[in-house]
């Protein structure tokens, strides 16, 4: 199966937006490929790991800034 969705958040407190973008292409094993922000660097092993409890197959980009 293939699909991509988006969001948006807006945190009123700091003037900061977050938008986040996932894609995924069907595959036999599961491949996490997380591209973050410069500032969110040090998330990129808590997104994959949040995208693996939750999915079993496929490539998936997800795409934070």
């Amino acid at each position: 199966m293939t699909g991509s969705a988006w969001g948006r958040a807006a945190d009123p407190d700091s003037d900061g937006t977050l938008v986040v973008e996932i894609r995924s292409v069907n595959g036999k094993g599961l491949v996490v490929k997380p591209r973050l922000a410069v500032e969110l660097g040090g998330c990129e092993r808590a997104v994959e790991e949040r995208i693996k409890a939750r999915l079993h197959r496929g490539t998936v980009v997800v795409q934070v800034g």
